[in-house]
């Protein structure tokens, strides 16, 4: 279903700003927030920069912004490496989406694609609805989709004694911006037409001038990227759908059903040479062609699933059982995300029998498998059950060598929702690793502010694009009275920060605590 530009304007500001496209949303702690970043705002930042821009010489000039790095874990311990843009640069990319989105919408009737922009409940533009692809078999976490992709499946199958996987190598940090104009307007109009009034390359420039203005990757985290592949990507469906070839994909993943080995081989040719097209290339590596038939969902979640009791019977015993088969086919399938699939689905199953069992067992993986922190941290909130501050700090201490700001934010959070001690140890490492979001994080719970502050005040000296991988510390740090300096003062006003700071958009919420009950660790308080 087709929506209207001001519903993505507002979306892409307020709820897929920050590395927020999954339907749990377990990227970041709910810590940070985009909600105060409305439309109305963005329109005034954008008119006065505007202004400025017309009086004295642009703040950047063909400089851009640089941008805040955030490392996220997979579910197999690999790093990803998104990125949360300027206010400034990101306002004027989603302001440009809104004033063409009659000449992109046309990405949301595309059938060949699973995931593209469309009206959710929480308002956002794009969920992400899959942890993983195996086989081109759909794992959804939290909610059952298996019936819709069980169609799929059997419908394109049908009749076919093949299934070809493939997926582009590092899609968004490959995908080149002035792609852009050639899959709105094609190569030919888009190579002719290249002065930057035109509507195809304001949507380029203002892509590029979120990353220093290069054209080479977008950033992994905010939805406008999600729209960029959707634009360059719908083409390639295009150019396939013609071929006759019954296929989908789910964002750079996929999938194709031939009738013969001929067909199956013709489609990885076919699809890349498309991709070329737009200098994007095939992971080598993943490409496979499969016999069929094949089961329909995933060897791993059906022996799981057969060993969880019924809930009504859901003993402490069983929930050792039932996360001991899923270490071992965690052992087994190394790119499944079975462990934070079996911590989510006991997530509804708690009950005050198993509890203690259930928080203790995967406190104790957490140091091996950190993307399982969120689903803690959400249960914590409904059953206050006491934590070892000091585990808890040594994890922490843990993730910090490996680089993971995510573990680590959300291990902070945890510390924090359980009023445990932060150490003066453990905060001077999280400020020496010069990780931007596990400081911010660090500012969101009221602990060890004064290390932040002092990191911050050793920027002054640094080039303007060591403030920008900083902004969120500088702006919330100054907006909330901790300080101030000319060069720092300078800044926000220069790049559009000040105006965000009048109109009181905070980025870091404040954090209220649980109370705790009278028995320890039941259902806890939700007022």
């Amino acid at each position: 279903m087709t929506i209207d530009s001001m519903y993505v304007y507002e979306g892409l500001l307020r709820y897929n700003y920050f590395p927020m496209v999954k339907e749990h949303r377990d990227d970041i702690p709910p810590l940070f927030s985009t909600e105060d970043f409305t439309a109305e705002i963005a329109d005034k930042l954008i008119e006065r920069q505007n202004a400025k821009s017309s009086k004295d010489k642009d703040l950047r000039g063909n400089d851009g912004f640089d941008q805040i790095e955030y490392r996220t874990t997979r579910f197999n311990n690999v790093l990803r490496l998104m990125h949360i843009p300027h206010p400034n640069p990101y306002a004027r990319l989603c302001k440009c989406i809104h004033d063409n989105w009659d000449n992109i919408k046309h990405i949301c009737d595309n059938d060949y694609s699973v995931i593209k922009p469309s009206r959710h409940d929480s308002r956002v533009v794009v969920i992400a609805e899959y942890e993983s692809i195996e086989l081109g078999r759909l794992v959804v976490m939290g909610r059952d989709r298996f019936p819709d992709d069980l169609m799929r499946y059997l419908d394109l199958s049908s009749g076919t004694r093949y299934s070809i996987d493939a997926d582009v190598s590092s899609c968004f940090p490959s995908l080149y911006t002035h792609a852009l104009p050639w899959a709105l307007v094609g190569h030919e109009s888009a190579k002719k037409d290249k002065k930057s009034g035109h509507w195809f390359n304001k949507l380029d420039s203002c892509q590029r001038y979120l990353k220093r203005n290069e054209t080479q990757g977008v950033p992994v985290g905010p939805a406008t990227s999600n729209l960029v592949n959707e634009i360059i990507l719908c083409k390639v469906d295009e150019a396939l759908a013609k071929k006759k070839y019954k296929f989908f994909r789910i964002i750079d993943d996929f999938k194709c059903y031939a009738k013969t080995r001929e067909e199956a081989e013709a489609f990885v040719r076919d699809l890349e040479q498309e991709l070329s097209k737009y200098l994007l290339l095939l992971n080598a590596k993943k490409v496979s062609i499969s016999e069929l038939p094949l089961p329909a969902k995933s060897d791993w979640i059906s022996d799981l699933m057969t060993r969880l009791p019924p809930e009504e019977n859901l003993k402490a015993q069983h929930v050792a059982i039932f996360l001991d088969s899923a270490v071992t086919l965690q052992r087994q399938n190394p790119q499944g995300s079975i462990i934070k699939y079996a911590a989510r689905v006991l997530s509804g199953k708690v009950n005050k029998d198993n509890v203690e069992v259930y928080f203790r067992y995967l406190l104790q993986l957490t140091f091996h498998y950190p993307a399982i922190l969120p689903i803690i941290c959400e249960s914590f909130k409904k059953w206050l059950v006491p934590l070892d501050g000091e585990y808890l700090n040594s994890m922490v201490a843990n993730h910090l060598e490996f680089r993971r700001s995510d573990a680590v934010s959300w291990g902070l959070y945890l510390l924090r929702l359980t009023k445990k001690k932060i150490s003066v140890n453990l905060a001077k490492k999280v400020v020496d690793s010069g990780d931007c979001m596990t400081m911010a994080t660090l500012l969101g719970i009221n602990r060890h502010t004064d290390l932040v502050i002092e990191f911050v005040k050793s920027l002054r000296s640094k080039h303007h694009y060591e403030f920008d991988k900083y902004w969120l510390l500088i702006y919330e740090l100054i907006r909330s009275g901790h300080f101030g300096s000319d060069d720092f003062d300078k800044y926000v006003e220069k790049t559009g920060l000040q105006i965000l700071i009048d109109e009181d958009v905070a980025f870091i919420r404040k954090l209220s605590l649980l109370k705790r009950n009278r028995v320890g660790f039941p259902q806890a308080d939700q007022k």
